[in-house]
């Protein structure tokens, strides 16, 4: 016997449903399991309708003895419920990918239960489940899982700070996802965008996120431009573009909070108020401190950077005398602690915190003092005046202290010349090791001689590769000797001529000293000011800043 279900059940239907599964109604089951889980999705908004289909496709896989259905059925409610019941039925769908010893089948449960876990911003499980899965994946050979594993990996290295790791796993996944699912490679090049911002390198931050946004123009899916925009408004934020961060951030918090992704709300409002607190709207930064908070309070959501809204708020509350605030920030601020040190204990050694937790504790007590005796208000100033004093005092024996020893470094520069030394070829050390000869040496010197000479170097792509098939020379050789006739490794090597070439036309070129950082950068052949500016300081121990004002007097 076959009974048709419409398409919309009436809710006066489910008991009578209920009971006819009860009495066994086979002809329910003769729905496709396509068309019972199409009904699961038709209901997304109606939870009643919506179990009732659940379990429909459960109870059919359990007649059926269909493993696979069976894992997709507990698959299934653990999407849809919440709470303790959904962890159960997680452990159910892995139980049951068991029983039926197939590896793909494995793979896929424990990838989905780590998945499961990751939303719910229990890191360390999901990575336990994503690790699990691993070896079942790989010995089932099915590409798009090994690629999902991988991503998924990273995305738990990228929260746990290895960085490194993470844009290792995510370059893996790309040219796959490439190939074969281009949503997950847009998704693939907004998590690398977020590592290398993360890691510091802003500017190769804001060339992915460019490259996310080109791809995802070329592929027409527009669904991952927020995020892109989101990311470049970070990057605005660390650039101290702050007019440019606070519009983008603006701009796409709002499809953030309507995609419920609280993990990015609130780092959006934390840097909002970051960007306000820079541009001395106090008022306005704290505004969004609060949101970081009250989501912090309803997700038991943090982060190792977003703690730092409660040590702004605290000093801030502290600053304007209301000692209940700032108790209550430094409260926030322990159980912050506490989460990210449980939470994160794989970063246990990295952390660094501007407060540790004794301080925060004294300063916890102090406050409660002072809202207990607020008539002790000459104590609270002298604690104050003193902080400052010692801060001033360091702050400006720290500047001369500074500014001696950059003027040394300015002084030799002047006195010296290029910083890069050459080692001279000799017979006697003509041979790099027992792997090149002496001639191959001679020869590749000669080249180098030739290239600083013409000053190729001002070019901006040059890697060891690509020099060395200019050179018609074995790129090893070439490492090899830079590495013994420059004491140095390639990437370096090649920014020091480009320092050593602006440091004697900024010597030589007024016209030159009135440059933007960025224009030198230019002149150099350096992709970024940033990477300019990093390379300077690195070779010279001063900034470019102060190497020019110097100059000029």
């Amino acid at each position: 016997m076959f009974i048709y279900l419409p398409l919309k059940v009436p809710r006066c239907a489910q008991l009578i449903l209920s009971i006819f599964l009860l009495m066994g109604g086979y002809g329910v089951f003769s729905q496709t399991f396509d068309e019972l889980y199409e009904s699961i999705e038709t209901f997304k908004n109606q939870p009643a309708e919506q179990k009732t289909y659940l379990r429909l496709f459960l109870e059919k896989a359990k007649r059926e003895r269909n493993g696979e259905e069976l894992v997709n059925g507990y698959r299934n409610f653990m999407h849809h419920t919440e709470g303790r019941i959904a962890r159960n039925y997680a452990d159910s769908m892995v139980f049951a990918a068991l029983q039926t010893k197939d590896s793909l089948l494995i793979g896929s449960a424990y990838l989905s239960k780590g998945v499961f876990y990751y939303g719910l911003k229990i890191y360390g499980e999901a990575l336990d489940h994503y690790l699990t899965a691993q070896p079942y994946i790989d010995a089932a050979d099915d590409p798009y899982l090994k690629h999902k594993a991988r991503y998924n990996i990273a995305q738990i290295k990228y929260y746990l700070g290895d960085y490194a790791e993470a844009i290792r796993l995510l370059e893996g996944c790309l040219g796959y996802f490439k190939k074969n699912h281009p949503r997950a490679y847009l998704n693939s090049l907004h998590s690398l965008a977020l590592c290398y911002q993360r890691k510091g390198d802003i500017g190769l931050s804001s060339e992915t996120v460019k490259k996310g946004m080109d791809e995802g123009k070329r592929l027409s899916i527009v669904q991952m431009d927020a995020y892109f925009l989101f990311t470049e408004g970070i990057n605005q934020y660390f650039r101290e573009n702050y007019g440019s961060a606070i519009e983008m951030l603006s701009g796409t918090l709002p499809f953030l909070i309507e995609k419920g992704d609280f993990g990015n709300e609130a780092v959006g409002h934390f840097y909002l108020g970051k960007s306000h607190w820079a541009l001395k709207a106090t008022d306005k930064a704290v505004l969004h401190f609060v949101q970081v908070d009250s989501l912090f309070h309803k997700h038991q959501y943090i982060r190792e950077d977003l703690r730092e809204a409660y040590v702004l708020m605290a000093g801030h509350y502290r600053a304007k005398g209301d000692f209940e605030a700032q108790v209550y920030q430094l409260n926030q601020l322990l159980r912050a602690d506490s989460m990210l040190k449980s939470g994160y204990k794989h970063l246990s050694k990295k952390i660094h915190h501007e407060y540790d937790t004794p301080v925060i504790l004294k300063e916890r007590d102090f406050a409660q003092k002072q809202v207990e005796k607020k008539s002790r208000v000459l104590v609270i100033a002298f604690f104050l005046i003193g902080s400052l004093g010692l801060a001033i005092v360091f702050i400006v024996s720290r500047h001369f202290k500074n500014q001696k020893l950059y003027k040394e470094r300015f002084d030799a520069l002047m006195a010296n010349g290029p910083i890069q030394k050459k080692q001279a070829f000799t017979p006697h050390n003509g041979n790099v090791g027992t792997e090149i000869n002496a001639e191959a040496v001679k020869a590749i010197l000669a080249k180098l001689e030739k290239f600083e000479k013409e000053q190729k170097f001002l070019h901006q792509d040059w890697t060891l590769f690509k020099l060395a098939a200019h050179f018609n020379s074995n790129n090893k050789y070439l490492s090899l000797v830079i590495h013994q006739y420059r004491n140095m490794n390639f990437p370096t090597y090649i920014n020091n001529l480009k320092i050593d070439f602006i440091i004697e036309q900024l010597k030589t070129n007024r016209k030159m000293r009135k440059y933007t950082q960025k224009a030198l950068a230019e002149e150099a052949g350096f992709s970024t000011t940033q990477r300019f500016t990093n390379a300077f300081k690195s070779y010279t121990g001063i900034s470019v800043g102060f190497f020019i004002e110097e100059l000029e007097k």
